[in-house]
């Protein structure tokens, strides 16, 4: 499997002057950052009570299984080693934000923004099915007023940050 958690996840993150960690993020943000944690950390059962509480009896089948189709797609073809937090970290890792990053970029309406982010992470090959687990998801989120804003992330691909803890 490709997507990892620590050691391997970046100290934190320079987004402008302003040093960025769970605590700078939205709460869409902090939701997708999560769900990917505790999937990678507890496996496909892990982030389900999460989603519930999130999305409700009604939407948490569509939610979740545009989750773990993305997720699927990233354990299949990503281009490098996905870098992830623990759970309870307060950091925030390139990978996470690149992750949110494309969220984001759907919900607002650029799919050819999300689509460049997306590049960073999944093979050219993929790209289009990864996309569209993530525009379901980005829906999903939107409508329970999970809204995710569109960062500025540093230039440069995914991989194995320089520091390690």
């Amino acid at each position: 499997m490709r997507p990892s958690l620590e050691p391997g996840a970046d100290e934190g993150l320079k987004n402008g002057s302003e040093h960025l960690d769970l605590t700078h993020l939205s709460i869409g943000e902090l939701f997708v950052i999560w769900a990917f944690r505790t999937r990678l950390a507890h496996g496909p059962n892990g982030p389900v009570a999460g989603f519930r509480l999130a999305f409700g009896l009604s939407g948490v089948e569509r939610a979740l299984a545009s989750f773990e189709g993305l997720f699927g797609v990233l354990q299949q073809h990503c281009r490098s080693g996905i870098w992830l937090h623990g759970p309870g970290c307060p950091c925030v890792s390139l990978d996470e934000l690149t992750l949110a990053g494309v969220v984001a970029a759907l919900q607002a309406g650029a799919p050819l923004h999300a689509h460049a982010i997306a590049a960073r992470l999944v093979h050219a090959g993929a790209l289009d099915g990864f996309l569209d687990h993530v525009r379901s998801l980005a829906v999903s989120l939107q409508q329970e007023r999970l809204y995710l804003p569109v960062r500025c992330l540093p230039a440069g691909g995914s991989g194995q940050p320089p520091s390690l803890h």
